[in-house]
């Protein structure tokens, strides 16, 4: 019993190999040493793939029925799947070239090899059966005639789509049409509207050119007044501009007259209180001075009374 899943690469390398290169012409990778698989190992591969959700497909029961892609890690039902082509290779960015041109390849590779002397490798040598041949020419139309069918497909859906397109876009043109038409008997009709209207704003142009000419002059007389007028306020402002520094020049004069007589003012003022404080002084220190005296009297007095009473008492 094989390894499942050398089967199934097996299988894929089968299903690609109408679009594969030759080997002769692909990097040689380094093998590999693989190992044969025991009773063990089987059983656990087989379990594992009759435990999977789709179980195994019945033919091999070797094989699952849905496997999981390398790629993007979606489940992937081989037998459902369409072989792949060269389209398929182009849409994941890999060129692959028909048998015909793979077998082109392999012949010009073994031609070099022979004019350079060398041994050609029995990679490029094959089976050379006719049979091969003839499968492989049949396959090579099969898969030309598949390739043509699906670009005839995709050109129909394509223009099938450029149908639909072209019709909305007719109708949405005999709109435009239709709206554009009735936009121009309008506009026609607008037309004659301004051409008469235009015959009355030239009158009126003609009108107003007259107008402007007059109100011109008048402007320009004007402007002359306001010429004189200017050099009027000029002079006007020099004028008040001297006034305003003469008066400025007496505002400034009167002012400091004012503080200087303030300060004499103050001067005299405390002059005249100093001499009425000392004239206050003056008379309280005599008033001062005859009460002492008239208290030493007094005093004088009772001490003499005081004698005599004494003496007229003894």
């Amino acid at each position: 019993m094989s390894d499942p899943k050398q089967a199934t690469g097996a299988s894929r390398a089968a299903a690609s190999s109408r679009n594969a290169p030759h080997k002769a012409l692909m990097p040689q990778a380094k093998k590999k040493a693989t190992r044969t698989a025991n009773a063990k190992m089987l059983r656990s591969k087989f379990q594992e793939i009759q435990e999977s959700p789709d179980g195994a497909d019945q033919d091999p029961l070797t094989l699952p029925k849905c496997v999981e892609c390398a790629h993007c890690g979606w489940p992937v039902y081989p037998r459902d799947s369409k072989v792949a082509t060269k389209k398929t290779f182009a849409r994941a960015g890999i060129e692959r070239g028909s048998k015909k041109e793979e077998e082109a390849k392999r012949r010009a590779a073994i031609e070099a090899a022979l004019e350079a002397g060398e041994e050609i490798p029995p990679e490029l040598l094959g089976d050379g059966d006719a049979s091969d041949n003839s499968d492989a020419d049949s396959r090579d139309t099969v898969e030309r005639m598949a390739d043509e069918l699906q670009d005839l497909q995709d050109k129909n859906e394509e223009l099938e789509k450029q149908v639909d397109q072209l019709e909305i876009a007719n109708k949405a043109l005999e709109a435009e049409r239709d709206q554009l038409q009735k936009e121009l008997d309008e506009a026609l009709d607008r037309i004659e509207f301004l051409e008469e209207a235009e015959e009355k704003w030239r009158d009126k142009l003609t009108k107003a050119k007259i107008e402007i000419e007059r109100l011109l002059q008048v402007l320009e007389r004007a402007s002359f007044v306001s010429s004189d007028r200017e050099g009027g306020l000029i002079a006007s402002l020099l004028d008040a501009r001297n006034l305003r520094e003469q008066i400025a020049i007496l505002k400034r004069r009167r002012a400091l007259m004012l503080l200087q007589l303030g300060i004499e003012w103050k001067k005299k003022q405390e002059k005249e209180d100093q001499g009425a404080l000392l004239t206050l002084w003056k008379n309280k220190a005599a008033k001062d001075v005859f009460e002492r005296k008239m208290d030493e009297l007094e005093a004088r007095r009772r001490k003499e009374v005081g004698e005599l009473q004494e003496q007229l008492s003894s």
